[in-house]
């Protein structure tokens, strides 16, 4: 009976530790496989890399639609990936990753090296 209690308690502890790292990771972890879950919006984060651009550039330096740029722009922007830097400006808005857009664009290219 102790043995069982003793790993039940030990399971118990396992449960708990792993799920307050699992809190931890998971939103960073999360935003990550979202943003490998499509091409275009890894495409578009190493370009904005070190870049402050426009969504014409983006979509000049990736081949993709500018519409369609404008779209991930603004699932990036919720997701806090990116964000505009020129917001007063109606058209031509500049766009810059966020440091947590410049860790996953780190993360990307130590993962395909």
């Amino acid at each position: 009976m102790y043995i069982m209690y003793t790993t039940y308690v030990f399971f118990m502890c396992f449960v708990f530790i792993f799920g307050t790292l699992l809190l931890f990771v998971t939103d960073s972890t999360t935003k990550y496989s979202w943003v490998l879950a499509s091409e275009n919006r890894v495409k578009i984060m190493m370009t904005l890399f070190g870049k402050q651009l426009k969504p014409t550039t983006i979509s000049d330096k990736t081949d993709i639609h500018t519409s369609n740029v404008s779209n991930y722009i603004r699932d990036l922007s919720e997701k806090e990936l990116i964000e505009c830097i020129s917001p007063e400006q109606k058209k031509g808005r500049i766009y810059q990753l966020t440091d947590e857009g410049k860790s996953i664009v780190n993360r990307i290219k130590e993962n395909r090296e």
